[in-house]
């Protein structure tokens, strides 16, 4: 029997996790979380980080630009992106990164611009470009 048909069998008989060692425990999260939240974000990265999500307010091709709800999410994603990275800071670069990762999804286009097949990612691209850390 291959590995994967013996998986696929302890699958079926509700055996499959009788096996499974946890990696993390709740704790180890949850002192991950802290760590993350402890992580420094200079005042100019938040100023960059609030001209991104404002910039997605103004484009004409976004009918609903992130909010600043957006921008908490952002900034917590940019601290968990340094923080992967084994660092107590954040740079440009993760504040790059995060805004990738949490605004498109959040835009929501203008009918020309969805039929033009605009994307948010690409927007948002165009306003990366455009905008630079002070």
């Amino acid at each position: 029997m291959s590995a994967s048909e013996d998986m696929a069998k302890r699958f079926l008989e509700g055996s499959l996790h009788d096996k499974t060692e946890p990696v993390l425990t709740g704790g180890d999260i949850t002192d991950m979380k802290r760590e993350v939240s402890s992580i420094a974000v200079h005042d100019n990265l938040l100023s960059y980080g609030a001209a991104i999500v404002d910039e997605t307010r103004k484009r004409s091709e976004i009918s609903v630009g992130a909010s600043p709800r957006a921008l908490l999410s952002m900034i917590r994603c940019a601290q968990a992106i340094a923080y992967l990275a084994d660092r107590d800071f954040c740079i440009p670069e993760d504040i790059l990164e995060a805004a990738k990762l949490t605004i498109p999804h959040r835009l929501i286009l203008t009918g020309e611009a969805r039929l033009s097949r605009m994307t948010g990612a690409e927007l948002l691209e165009g306003i990366l470009r455009k905008i630079r850390v002070q």
